[in-house]
C-alpha cells in the first residue's frame, strides 16, 4: 500500500508519513477486503484538495471488537 503515497500525507493539516497511514488503514482492509471508494466530489483550491467519498465493503474480518457479520456496509 505504501508504494501509492508520498511523503508527508496531509490528513486535516496533520502530515502522517506513508507507514503511518498503511498502518492506520491495514485493520480496515483486512476486515472489508473488498472495500472500495467512490469519488463523489473533488474540490483543489489554493493548494488544498477535498474529497466526498463514498466508501463500499463487505464484513468478513473483526473489526474494533465487533465479530464479522457478511453484511455490506456503507459509508459517506
Amino acid at each position: 500500500m505504501e508504494a501509492y503515497y508520498t511523503s508527508p500525507i496531509n490528513i486535516n493539516d496533520k502530515p502522517w508519513s506513508p507507514s503511518e497511514v498503511t498502518a492506520q488503514f491495514k485493520p480496515l482492509v483486512a476486515a472489508f477486503p473488498d472495500w472500495h471508494w467512490t469519488i463523489r466530489h473533488l474540490t483543489i483550491e489554493n493548494g488544498y484538495m477535498a474529497l466526498h467519498l463514498s466508501v463500499t465493503g463487505t464484513h468478513q474480518g473483526e473489526f474494533q471488537g465487533i465479530q464479522p457479520t457478511g453484511r455490506r456496509v456503507t459509508t459517506s
